[in-house]
């Protein structure tokens, strides 16, 4: 499958200890489960490192990727059965006819709470869309939300998104990029966010994320559809797992920066100014449809699939 604006690509390039999962696997067998190293996606380590996960009886084998993108192929591949994607990813996979799902909410996006920001180095002047067009921008990932969200925030500004160069590069490595003249700004998050301009390697240029509704799902948790209707139980017990997980952080802040600090390799300090994990298990139909339309704005999908068949 050729590689296109809308095309996903399989390889799995960049995934940290991966293992083969058969379809007809029982709940006492292995899970293979892949997030990303982001305050965000650490409720399914701290899970595994709590015992959430085998309270609800299951056996997750929890690792980190270094490539976004390459979980959805993952899944969709078999060789891991969770991973972390978007619903636009999963728009744009199941209009290709591939078989996958959203299992579960992931990070969301708060109102009135900035944990996204376009950051430029120090000596930069971004104050408007348009001073975008000629620059070199960081994104996570090319037609991920952040980019995608960038893309809109241009597009309503009537900027031509085409007009931006963009660099690939997880949110570790910005701070590096920016401070060596390879990018003149870069889409953040937290934690990374709030250490790079602490620092002085960067400072906030503008945000451009703003939800238009109290909270929206902006990261889900994916598998396969087929896996998920053989696996009901399964499916059931790895959300009871989140949402236990969820409460556990909030109710207890130093466990969760502990857990964090060692698979961040973050000082707890840091992972302290992030606070609780704005997550959300439970994803709403509505939430899904507005990806959608989002996707179809910036030209990502022509004939999305229904929203029914989106949800595992």
């Amino acid at each position: 499958m050729p590689i296109t604006r809308r095309g996903l690509g399989l390889g799995t390039a960049g995934l940290v200890g991966t293992a083969a999962f058969g379809a007809g696997a029982r709940a006492e067998e292995q899970l293979k489960w892949m997030t990303l190293a982001a305050h965000f996606y650490m409720v399914p380590p701290f899970c595994a490192d709590t015992g959430i996960f085998t309270r609800h009886g299951l056996n997750v084998d929890v690792g980190l990727a270094t490539n976004a993108p390459t979980l959805l192929p993952a899944v969709v591949s078999g060789t891991i059965q969770v991973g972390v994607s978007t619903a636009i990813h999963v728009a744009i996979a199941r209009e290709q006819g591939l078989d996958v799902v959203l299992l579960a909410g992931s990070s969301i996006q708060v109102r009135g709470v900035r944990n996204t920001a376009v950051l430029e180095r120090p000596d930069g002047n971004f104050t408007k869309p348009a001073d975008f067009i000629g620059k070199r921008v960081v994104i996570p990932g090319r037609n991920g939300v952040f980019h995608v969200m960038f893309e809109k925030y241009l597009m309503d500004a009537g900027v031509d998104p085409n007009k931006v160069n963009y660099v690939e590069a997880g949110f570790a490595q910005a701070g590096d990029i920016l401070r060596g003249g390879a990018a003149d700004a870069a889409l953040s998050t937290e934690p990374f966010l709030s250490r790079l301009v602490d620092a002085g390697t960067a400072k906030v240029a503008m945000e451009y994320w703003i939800p238009t509704q109290e909270t929206i799902f902006d990261s889900c948790y994916i598998c396969q559809g087929a896996w998920a209707k053989q696996h009901p139980d399964i499916v059931a017990a790895l959300r009871a797992s989140l949402r236990d997980g969820i409460a556990a952080m909030r109710a207890d802040p130093a466990k969760m920066q502990q857990v964090e600090a060692k698979w961040l390799k973050l000082p707890p300090e840091v992972i302290a100014r992030s606070g609780p994990p704005m997550s959300r298990i439970d994803i709403q139909p509505s939430e899904v449809q507005y990806w959608i339309d989002v996707a179809r704005q910036v030209g990502l999908v022509d004939k999305p699939p229904p929203v029914s068949d989106m949800i595992a």
